[in-house]
């Protein structure tokens, strides 16, 4: 028996000034935009089973699942330092547990850099590549605790599938950082 899950869609009352839209056939109606068939939006219920959330992206599947940490680096002896990275599998939980399917090609995450020292930024990107040069947060002093989402393709290091690498950066003395990595959904 499937459950049945229920998602209000609610498009509550806005104005916008018509120039802001850029497309003349799009117009107002009693602060409601409009659909370009000229009928206004309007509230509506959603029923649906949860199959139906999966989301086609790109030939790739989206599926939202409940939300599982992978790792928390809070409980070891050291912070990460500018300038060094850690690689792990996102497969798993944190007690090694089997979370996702392997053949994934991508999970979504919430990434938390707490305890930070110093000026620095955090990224996580797929174990088999270099750093990108990129960052997925950022933090301007000691002892804060940012937050962060994002999606990041899974890699294969050493024969081992399913795991990505992070870099705390730059490389200097003085920055570091505790992180903890939460999945809450996967492509396949």
């Amino acid at each position: 028996m499937k459950k049945k899950l229920l998602a209000a869609l609610i498009f509550a009352p806005f104005a916008l000034l018509p120039s802001a839209v850029g497309n003349a056939e799009n117009t107002f109606d009693d602060g409601r935009w409009e659909k370009s068939a000229g009928t206004p939006l309007e509230e509506k219920s959603l029923q649906a089973t949860s199959e139906d959330f999966r989301l086609q992206s790109g030939g790739y599947t989206f599926v939202p699942i409940n939300p599982y940490r992978t790792f928390d680096s809070r409980g070891l002896s050291y912070y990460l330092q500018g300038g060094y990275t850690n690689r792990f599998d996102v497969l798993t939980d944190q007690y090694g547990v089997s979370q996702i399917p392997y053949g994934a090609v991508a999970v979504t995450y919430n990434l938390t850099v707490t305890s930070t020292f110093g000026e620095g930024f955090f990224s996580i990107y797929p174990v088999d590549i270099y750093w990108p040069g990129t960052s997925s947060v950022n933090w301007i002093s000691s002892g804060q605790t940012i937050a962060n989402g994002g999606v990041v393709a899974i890699g294969d290091y050493a024969g081992v599938y399913g795991g990505v690498e992070v870099y705390v950066g730059p490389n200097r003395p003085g920055v570091a950082t505790d992180y903890i990595i939460d999945i809450t959904g996967y492509y396949i």
